[in-house]
């Protein structure tokens, strides 16, 4: 202990002795405490009980013996979770074909490459990057040059690419003007070819 926070513990300590409380007190009043005695308030309160404790004011605390994961609340969690389960295993719960499918890209003849792009081309894209896609498709056919739009465009799966060819067949004309089939075309062909380059 430094003298400092030695001599902060000892004005603590006797200011409680003094004072004979034995209430509890928050940060705040600590915070006060340590101002007072020109530390921070943890080496005070530490301080201070060391000093109670070795004139026999108070007892030593027990140490904590029950860990967080030990609380009743996690134990009914798991105790429900193994329930629920009942003897399923973790692999149970994904599809033989998936799982058969990530197995063969486990394989040692199988590249980190091949890997990564099998498992992004099951990949849908979220909602918000759909939307933004449909933002820009608004301006017309010519936003298909644009950087921002195909790498938006090549993370759609077909389901999604086939809700926006028919969502911009559909534009309303106050809000944009609606896409011909033309159109409709170039976009598929440029879906086909940035979503292979990814």
């Amino acid at each position: 202990m430094t003298p400092s926070v030695a001599a902060s513990a000892t004005v603590v300590t006797a200011a409680l002795l003094a004072s004979g409380s034995t209430a509890v007190h928050d940060r705040e009043w600590w915070g006060e405490e340590a101002v007072h005695a020109g530390t921070d308030w943890y080496g005070v309160v530490t301080a201070a009980l060391e000093m109670l404790v070795t004139a026999g004011i108070i007892e030593q605390p027990e140490p904590k013996t029950m860990t967080t994961w030990d609380g009743p609340s996690w134990r009914a969690s798991a105790k429900d979770y193994h329930e629920q389960r009942a003897s399923r295993r973790t692999s149970e719960t994904i599809s033989r074909e998936r799982l058969a499918h990530l197995r063969r890209l486990m394989a040692d003849d199988s590249s980190i490459d091949r890997a990564w792009h099998e498992l992004e081309a099951d990949r849908t894209a979220p909602k918000a990057t759909v939307d933004a896609l449909m933002f820009s498709l608004r301006r017309g056919i010519n936003e298909l040059t644009q950087r921002s739009t195909l790498r938006r465009l090549s993370t759609l799966d077909e389901h999604q690419l086939e809700d926006v060819c028919l969502r911009v067949q559909a534009f309303e004309q106050r809000i944009a003007p609606a896409w011909c089939a033309a159109d409709v075309d170039l976009l598929i062909s440029a879906w086909r070819k940035f979503r292979g380059q990814r």
